[in-house]
């Protein structure tokens, strides 16, 4: 009689076995394990998946050339859409996604303060010139200067670009004008021989822009020049005090018989008086900075409303046609301003004053 006492699931311990000579045990070495390729896995996931669940096909069943070249066609392209995936998949992870070219900025010029300086110089000095020089007057310049004023509504026909190694203005029977600025100065250092004048400047320092008068002759022909110009203002201006028919501050005054007034505003003033009651507050001039001996080119009046028995009777309307219908070149700019209860015209003539 047996006595077997293995157990009743009918598995036998089998010994541990050996490798190797009779008398030493030595342990199986472990093969790698490789995880199969990842296509493949996907690969034989969807066919047995399709096989199942769409053939109806059990795993040890066989399937027809036609189904199963259908199977393979459906599988391919059910990879190709799980590559795609993993790959978009892939490349939106951190750490994953595709190398950008790196953009660089454009670098932005240095604009030094000397660079600012002069630009600003300029653009103010071109509103001013567009605002109160004749648009009859030719203007010479530099590039970036010339620039300047056609943006500021200068006509562009009467700007001269003047380029290194030209010629400089050399003055004549029309009035002409210079810009006098760095750049134009790194041309030639002779621009206050052939401008002495100075009208307007603007900014201080080597950025400095001037707008400068080019006279026949030069410095001498200049001075000649002036020189005639100040006895014909001072003869004109004395008249006109002398014959008691314009009222004026003393200050005023004192300009008019110094010869300090422009000769157009001279006259004008002279054939108002003669028809209304004027009554001059001051002269000026809106050139920033200029020579002491150019004349002043604009006047502030008023006095316009008189009394006739108990009512106040205005003047201006006859005032302002006069003024208006004076013919070129003696037609002034006028401005009409309230203040404080006056009312004041401020008469003013385009630059340069005649010589």
């Amino acid at each position: 009689m047996s006595s077997d006492t293995s157990p009743s699931s009918g598995r036998l311990d089998a010994p541990a076995r050996t490798v190797g000579g009779a008398g030493g045990a030595v342990t199986r070495r472990q093969l790698p394990v490789t995880d199969p390729p990842w296509l493949k896995v996907i690969g034989t996931t969807l066919r047995l998946w399709l096989r199942r669940r769409v053939l109806r096909v059990p795993d040890s069943g066989t399937v027809s050339k036609l189904r199963r070249a259908g199977l393979t066609a459906t599988v391919i392209v059910a990879a190709a859409v799980a590559v795609g995936a993993t790959v978009l998949l892939a490349g939106s992870q951190p750490g994953h996604a595709a190398r950008q070219p790196r953009q660089h900025a454009p670098a932005k010029p240095v604009v030094t303060p000397a660079q600012a300086a002069a630009t600003a110089n300029g653009q103010a000095a071109a509103a001013w010139i567009e605002a109160q020089v004749s648009q009859q007057v030719m203007v010479d310049c530099d590039p970036a200067m010339c620039a300047d004023l056609q943006a500021a509504g200068y006509p562009a026909g009467q700007l001269v670009v003047l380029q290194p190694g030209g010629n400089l203005p050399a003055g004549g029977a029309t009035a002409t004008l210079i810009a006098d600025t760095a750049l134009l100065r790194s041309y030639s250092a002779r621009l206050d021989a052939a401008a002495p004048a100075v009208i307007a400047s603007f900014g201080a320092g080597p950025e400095t822009v001037q707008l400068r008068l080019v006279m026949a002759g030069g410095a001498t022909g200049y001075q000649r020049s002036a020189s005639k110009a100040l006895a014909a203002r001072r003869a004109a201006g004395r008249a006109l005090v002398l014959a008691g028919q314009l009222h004026m501050q003393a200050t005023a005054k004192q300009d008019l018989r110094a010869g300090l007034i422009d000769p157009r505003l001279i006259l004008v003033l002279g054939r108002l008086a003669r028809r209304d009651s004027v009554y001059v507050v001051r002269f000026s001039d809106a050139g920033p900075l200029a020579d002491p001996s150019l004349p002043f080119r604009a006047a502030e009046i008023d006095g316009f409303v008189t009394r006739q028995g108990n009512r106040k009777v205005t003047e201006l309307p006859q005032v302002l046609k006069l003024l208006e219908a004076q013919p070129a070149p003696y037609r002034p700019e006028l401005t009409v301003t309230h203040q404080a209860g006056r009312t004041v015209v401020t008469i003013q003539f385009p630059a340069p004053s005649p010589f």
